[in-house]
């Protein structure tokens, strides 16, 4: 597994990436070989509430590029992981659960990006509605 974390952003990730896969002696033997990272934000305190919100999904990008340079080349093609709808470090934020505001939301992922939606206040100080957050807004 070549796991690039949250560096799936830069330009040399690519570059790295790519290299990684030409210079692997005995790939064709391998039973798999992943390429894996992780660019969903640390929060989502940025994101309007009761708005779909799309946000680039750079893993799935960067994967489509080398695996498109695997296949110009004849190299062992790459298959694909990911941290799903999470950001990759869950320790990065000092969250103490039992004072946390926690918003309602949706993500999903859809081709090159996710899709996200967050809801009213369902846990926190001020006005709290529980499962009542998650309802759709109006349209």
């Amino acid at each position: 597994m070549l796991d690039l974390g949250v560096e799936v952003h830069s330009e040399l990730a690519a570059e790295l990436s790519s290299m990684v896969l030409q210079t692997l002696q005995h790939a064709e033997a391998w039973r798999s070989l992943t390429l894996a990272g992780g660019s969903f934000p640390e929060n989502l305190s940025q994101i309007d509430k009761h708005r779909l919100t799309r946000l680039p999904r750079l893993e799935w990008r960067l994967f489509a590029e080398v695996c498109s340079e695997a296949a110009d080349a004849g190299l062992h093609m790459p298959t694909f992981g990911d941290y799903a709808v999470a950001h990759p470090d869950p320790t990065s934020a000092d969250i103490d659960p039992r004072v946390m505001s926690i918003s309602a939301g949706l993500r999903y992922t859809i081709d090159g990006e996710w899709l996200v939606a967050k809801g009213g206040l369902y846990k926190g100080t001020g006005r709290s509605l529980g499962g009542a957050a998650a309802i759709p807004w109006p349209r």
